[in-house]
């Protein structure tokens, strides 16, 4: 969807007010005007946003499709850091959580990332806890990461030992195909704080207690790959 101030605001109305799974395009975009959300359809991108991504295009295009994709990756990971993810427990550990990202710059059209998808860039059970990622959505789908953390959670593992399987388990993927990535994943079950794990360093996740006076960075355990 684009140009909705609030995505996440979206998503839990269609959670709560439809039947469906998914609302994309356009159609999402008259929803969120019908339920009063903001929505800027005359939004502009910064000028110094457009030259960067427009650099990298040019650039990537010169070596051919896939070597394309893989420089757009890398290049992305350099300028566009705005994946955002959120994990709630409540006073009744009740758990939710959400994502919302402007996803890779240059993407085909139609591309959909691990955000807007359940299981790959967020999960919540209530009885067990939820997970969020960030980095590189298609692999965060391929391996279902959110739901497979979670899924690790039902069967005992703590969020810090979910965390760091999921991760190297995605390495294992990646390194069997000869490639490269980066992924993080924050995963809290109902009765803790919670735990994080990623392969590279830039990604820092925090988290905020109810009697604590301000948000404190959650130390991520760096899964080598």
């Amino acid at each position: 969807v684009k140009y909705v101030k609030h995505p996440i605001s979206l998503a839990r109305k269609c959670l709560e007010l439809l039947p469906h799974a998914l609302i994309v395009g356009e159609p999402a975009m008259r929803l969120a005007e019908a339920l009063g959300l903001e929505v800027y359809r005359n939004h502009i991108t910064s000028q110094e946003v457009l030259k960067r991504r427009d650099k990298a295009i040019r650039e990537a295009l010169k070596q051919g499709l896939q070597k394309y994709y893989d420089q757009i990756f890398r290049e992305a990971a350099k300028i566009w850091h705005d994946t955002i993810g959120v994990i709630a427990v409540d006073a009744e550990n009740n758990v939710a959580a959400g994502a919302s990202t402007s996803g890779i710059p240059a993407k085909f059209p139609g591309r959909v990332g691990d955000s807007a998808i359940a299981g790959a860039g967020f999960y919540a059970d209530n009885r067990y806890g939820a997970a969020i990622c960030t980095g590189l959505g298609e692999l965060a789908i391929r391996s279902s990461a959110a739901a497979r953390a979670v899924f690790l959670l039902s069967r005992g593992y703590s969020a810090q030992e979910a965390a760091e399987l999921v991760i190297n388990d995605v390495a294992e993927l990646i390194q069997y195909e000869g490639g490269q990535f980066k992924l993080g994943i924050v995963v809290a079950s109902r009765n803790n704080i919670g735990a994080a794990a990623l392969n590279w360093k830039e990604f820092k996740p925090i988290y905020w207690l109810e009697k604590m006076q301000k948000p404190e960075e959650l130390k991520p355990s760096l899964v080598k790959t």
